[in-house]
């Protein structure tokens, strides 16, 4: 990883707490965000769309399935922990659950394809619970 990389991972790390208290408060749970910053390598465009393209989203999405106490207890009850990577091919993009750990795979450089709206992600994680 490079310098430019660099700088930007740790201005996304600066800001990620940001995104987990919104992360928290939207699902009643104490969650963060275990980034493998080391399948973002080279690609500082990925690591720059990583808030809007997929924190903010995902939030958001999660904040639709914990509009109500069943949909918060059904979150809290099985989820623990979200791991992050980034994926060179659109086509490997994916959202799984496993266990309480949430697995989200994204390719975050190629924003047309490579990531998940937040209705994609309320979708997949509702018909998961």
């Amino acid at each position: 990883m490079g310098l430019k990389e660099k700088r930007a991972v740790q201005k996304v790390q600066d800001g990620q707490a940001k995104y987990e208290e919104k992360l928290s408060e939207a699902t009643g749970s104490n969650l963060t965000f275990d980034v493998n910053w080391d399948s973002f390598m080279e690609n500082e465009k990925a690591i720059i769309m990583l808030p809007n393209g997929l924190f903010a989203r995902l939030t958001k999405g999660l904040k639709k399935i914990c509009n109500d106490d069943l949909g918060k207890e059904a979150i809290q009850g099985s989820l623990k922990k979200i791991v992050v990577e980034h994926v060179e091919d659109p086509a490997d993009k994916s959202v799984k659950l496993e266990g309480d750990t949430l697995h989200i795979s994204v390719a975050l450089h190629n924003s047309s394809k490579g990531i998940f709206t937040d209705n994609d992600y309320s979708k997949i994680i509702s018909g998961a619970l």
